[in-house]
């Protein structure tokens, strides 16, 4: 679980409950409230959607904003999941192992239930387990993505290694010519009609150039970042 969290005395009872449910063969989280407005959702995991698009999946809790008013309480499964709070099996890590040192910030955990996912394991929500966090105390208090050239930057590394390891062969080249094309024309508008920085701009094509040198080489992440 993240540090910047608050966590519900029966939470991890909770996890194991739907662990041990699923045999040990699922990654179990939970539901996520906001942690300066405990009654609000930020996050309860993301589902499936009817896009063709690589990454089809969204969190379908608005706004991060979202009143608990038990429209999430039930069991389910996830496309993916957000590892604020999470439980596995020692079956599970014995067979993925940890975090891949290609990601610093951002991605690893989509990484790591992709592969979970690749090995027949599931992702599944247990509404009864409970979380508060903060977000965002990693960047810099809370920080959104369009505000923030470091979160712009990372985040752009994030996506495009996750495409190299988990978009068919022959989707690849085309996913990054659309991602990059398309977030670079929205952040050069953006910038145009002053509604973000010139950084934004910068951070977005450093972190597509900085990507195709790092997919030569395929170097450990050490956390850097031209903007820290």
């Amino acid at each position: 679980m993240n540090n910047d969290t608050l966590i519900d005395e029966n939470a991890i009872k909770e996890l194991i409950i739907t662990s041990e449910k699923y045999k040990g063969k699922a990654i179990v989280s939970g539901k996520v409230y906001n942690y300066d407005e405990k009654d609000t959702l930020q996050y309860i995991g993301s589902v499936k959607t009817n896009s063709t698009g690589v990454f089809d999946y969204k969190s379908p809790v608005k706004n991060r904003r979202e009143k608990d008013v038990g429209q999430y309480d039930e069991e389910m499964e996830l496309a993916m999941s957000d590892d604020i709070m999470w439980i596995l099996s020692r079956e599970i890590y014995e067979e993925i192992g940890a975090y891949s040192d290609y990601f610093f910030l951002y991605g690893e955990q989509n990484d790591y239930a992709l592969k979970a996912i690749k090995k027949g394991y599931k992702l599944i929500y247990s509404p009864k387990a409970k979380i508060w966090h903060k977000g965002g105390i990693t960047t810099g208090g809370g920080k959104k993505w369009l505000k923030s050239p470091k979160i712009e930057y990372w985040g752009t590394m994030a996506v495009l290694k996750l495409s190299e390891f988990h978009v068919e062969e022959k989707r690849k080249k085309a996913f990054r010519r659309k991602y990059t094309l398309k977030n670079g024309l929205k952040k050069i508008f953006l910038f145009l009609t002053g509604r973000v920085k010139y950084d934004i701009v910068k951070a977005h094509f450093l972190a597509v150039k900085h990507f195709k040198f790092w997919n030569k080489i395929r170097y450990k992440d050490n956390g850097y970042n031209p903007f820290n």
